[in-house]
């Protein structure tokens, strides 16, 4: 049996956040009625001519600029010509010669408890295009008795402005592959050029993928899984085909070159036709449109107004926050998370000196829910400003750690303050020194054997004694009170 290494490639179709569409000035909005967005142009009436979107262009050099690609200062619209029930055109505008940017690189970061490293993966180009329809699959419907099936297409779509993201094939594991995903989607969200929606579709990817022998330079019949919307069915849709090559290679037979889908239900790629290259789509230069002429100065004021992105993140929470390498990598690797942590830490007078605390319980209380329910942090419940008074009740002593973590849940069940919820539940946290040191003489009293250790020499002991006066409190009682009034009567 040979030892085989995965090449795997991407192709990103991002669609751009733009108000209109690419060529008109219909909607780019999702959700509506089917057909609704829709006019003569993107419906490829005959005679009417497309008009680029200005907004589009700079989007993509914006992304161009974060990603350290060549820019082209002259770059060329194309038709890309193929028949498709959802393309009315039977062509997609799209780039192909010289795309609006060039190279450039992502840098992955690795951590995983085999391996921790950093990877250049090398970009091919970004270039520019049109969106297709959608076609939507009905098994039957009330007009269907037989229980035919039949498929209606909506148009809604079609002409909105996508940036095409080529990796070169420097990726060899589904690991690095989602890595890469994870690294690029979150960049174009911090950019605020895409909405990162995968699940409607904003943020799709296509799988290039090969084996070769370990060791060899000489890559193999590669094939092309489509349309994958979720980092579970591209992490599936990898493994499933390093399994099937490897195994149509170990019994000498050939890998076929052809384009694939991912059947989510049966978690196998099935062929969808066969793979086409470059000339079977006849590229010519787009007619109805004049090249993309880009003034040096605009580039300029687009790298001078670029937000601060994920690397710079990073770099200034380290420094700023004093947080670990790990903290960080976690808060920045999610825009999203970064602005929570920093609304929470901003909502708290010098927050700053008590952001470990805010980050340990954003990674651990926070991020277990968003896990556990698979929703994002801008789904999760609770108010930024609430965690940070939460924090701050802590930190006075008005609660401890064992009350907060017990009306945490309902403060994010409510979205609720937690005073709001310590008021509801009657929780206050109890300070006053005659009564703590009468249930602190109560305890020591029930447990005479134990404070005879101490007296021994055994400190440890005093640990018992503190868990045993809270028990008593029921989490309520001032630790900084209990340990001060415990220490003393032990030592009398």
């Amino acid at each position: 049996m040979k030892e085989w290494e995965a090449v795997i490639g991407l192709e990103v179709h991002a669609q751009l956040n733009t108000k209109t569409k690419l060529f008109c000035s219909c909607p780019n909005r999702f959700g509506d009625s089917p057909n609704q967005n829709t006019c003569e142009i993107c419906l490829a009436h005959p005679g009417v001519l497309p008009a680029p979107n200005q907004k589009s262009i700079e989007k993509a050099i914006q992304l161009g600029l974060a990603t350290k690609s060549h820019i082209h200062l002259l770059s060329y619209f194309e038709r890309k010509n193929y028949f498709y029930p959802d393309n009315p055109k039977a062509y997609q505008i799209s780039q192909l010669k010289k795309p609006i940017c060039e190279g450039g690189k992502i840098t992955i970061k690795i951590n995983d408890k085999k391996n921790s490293y950093t990877k250049d993966i090398h970009l091919e180009r970004i270039q520019i295009e049109e969106d297709a329809g959608k076609l939507i699959h009905l098994d039957s419907d009330s007009n269907n008795a037989q229980g035919i099936k039949k498929s209606y297409v909506d148009l809604n779509r079609a002409g909105t402005p996508l940036l095409e993201i080529v990796s070169k094939a420097e990726m060899n594991s589904s690991l690095e592959a989602i890595e890469y995903f994870k690294t690029l989607r979150n960049l174009l969200l911090y950019l605020e050029i895409n909405d990162g929606n995968m699940q409607e579709g904003s943020l799709r990817a296509d799988v290039n993928l090969s084996l070769r022998e370990k060791n060899s330079r000489t890559l193999g019949i590669r094939t092309e899984t489509k349309n994958l919307n979720s980092f579970k069915s591209i992490e599936q849709a990898i493994e499933y085909e390093i399994t099937r090559q490897s195994q149509l290679l170990n019994e000498n037979q050939a890998v076929v070159q052809e384009t694939l889908l991912f059947d989510k239900k049966r978690l196998v790629t099935k062929p969808m036709r066969s793979k086409e290259e470059a000339q079977d789509y006849r590229y010519f230069s787009e007619p109805d449109l004049m090249p993309i002429k880009i003034k040096p100065s605009l580039i300029e004021e687009l790298k001078n107004n670029l937000v601060e992105l994920p690397q710079e993140k990073f770099n200034r929470f380290l420094k700023e926050y004093q947080l670990s390498n790990y903290d960080t990598w976690v808060l920045t690797s999610d825009k999203f998370l970064a602005d929570y942590f920093e609304r929470a830490v901003k909502a708290y007078p010098e927050g700053a000196k008590r952001a470990k605390k805010i980050c340990n319980w954003i990674n651990t209380e926070i991020l277990s829910i968003v896990n556990f329910q698979q929703i994002t942090i801008n789904e999760f419940n609770l108010d930024s400003l609430h965690l940070a008074t939460l924090i701050k009740l802590m930190d006075e002593g008005t609660i401890s750690g064992k009350i907060a973590k017990t009306i945490f849940p309902e403060m994010v069940a409510k979205n609720a303050s937690p005073e709001t919820i310590l008021k509801e539940k009657n929780l206050k946290l109890v300070s006053n020194e005659e009564e703590i040191t009468a249930i602190v003489k109560s305890v020591i009293e029930d447990n005479r054997e134990a404070f005879e250790k101490y007296q021994r020499g055994n400190q440890k002991i005093a640990g018992f004694f503190v868990g045993q006066i809270m028990k008593a409190t029921k989490g309520q009682a001032n630790p900084q009170k209990v340990n001060e009034i415990l220490k003393k009567m032990l030592d009398s």
